[in-house]
């Protein structure tokens, strides 16, 4: 819990309490853990997953993992 916290915060670059799309993409680009060219598609994928309001931003409560029952 505390790595999925401190990944937020480190994507959360403005420190507003949102990530939105930009952030996840620089966030992505300093990791340099994919391709560059999968920045974008890999950051339109985190969206609509965690993004459960489609509000355009995620907040740490959407990024954590919740137990379904």
């Amino acid at each position: 819990m505390k790595e999925i916290t401190s990944a937020f915060k480190e994507m959360d670059a403005n420190g507003d309490g949102k990530v939105v799309l930009q952030e996840t993409i620089s966030y992505m680009e300093k990791k340099k853990q994919i391709p560059e060219s999968d920045h974008t598609n890999m950051a339109e994928s985190i969206f609509t997953f965690y993004d459960k309001n489609k509000d355009g931003h995620i907040v740490l409560s959407e990024f954590l993992p919740h137990d379904e029952l």
